[in-house]
This record gives structure tokens, C-alpha cells and sequence, in this order.
């Protein structure tokens, strides 16, 4: 189950490495094209943590696939600060994992501002 989360974390981020290098003139056509992808992927996976009902992703303790998760959320709302607006179960996980004692002090290092992508991305 976890290995199955985690795949389907990296094939979003996948397309969403593809949109932050896309060339500037294509990038809001497809950003459009992925915010959508995102919502319908997002409501299978909400239903899938109501369906779960455990803390995290897969089970009450913290895997892999969770940090994968995080990472993904994370990016997609600065893509759009609206992204999880319409997915609670995602927003409350993600709202989970920024309270953790490691990540709320990570969160305050200046490692934590970097870039998502290189200087060559058009969305960073």
C-alpha cells in the first residue's frame, strides 16, 4: 500500500517537473491543464484517506509515502493557494505533517525557502 501511494505521488510530480519546465509562452495552457489533472487526481485521493481513516497516508505511522505526499501538496499550493480548498482530508494532512516537531523546525531554516526547480524552470 505504501509503495502504491508513493507511485502515485511521483507520477503527479512527474507532470508537474514537466509544467515547471515548460517554456513560458506554453506554461499557463498547461498549468490549466494540470490544476485540473490535480483535482480529479485529488478526489480519488481524498477518497481514498476517508476510505483509509488512519493518520497518515497508509497506516497510523509515518512512511515514506508520506513525505512524498507533503512534498507534493506543498508545491501544488504554491502553484495555487486554492489547491486544497476543496479537498479537507488533504489540507488537514498537510496541516499534520507541518505540525511535526522536525518539520516545524525545518520550516524556520532557510533551506526550507529554496527553489522547487532549478534556474532554467519557469515555475520555481
Amino acid at each position: 500500500m505504501i509503495d502504491m501511494i508513493a507511485n502515485e505521488v511521483i507520477d503527479v510530480r512527474s507532470r508537474f517537473t514537466r509544467l515547471c519546465y515548460m517554456k513560458a509562452a506554453d506554461f499557463e495552457a498547461f498549468r490549466q491543464v494540470h490544476v485540473t489533472y490535480f483535482r480529479n487526481w485529488g478526489v480519488k485521493m481524498e477518497a481514498f484517506l476517508k476510505q483509509r481513516g488512519t493518520l497518515w497516508a497508509c497506516t497510523d505511522s509515518i512512511s515514506y509515502a508520506d513525505f512524498l505526499l507533503f512534498e507534493l501538496l506543498s508545491q501544488h499550493v504554491l502553484l495555487e493557494s486554492s489547491m486544497l480548498d476543496e479537498f479537507p482530508l488533504l489540507a488537514a494532512y498537510k496541516a499534520r505533517f507541518e505540525a511535526l516537531e522536525f518539520m516545524r523546525a525545518f520550516m524556520k531554516k532557510p533551506a526550507f525557502s529554496l527553489p522547487l526547480n532549478n534556474k532554467t524552470a519557469t515555475f520555481r
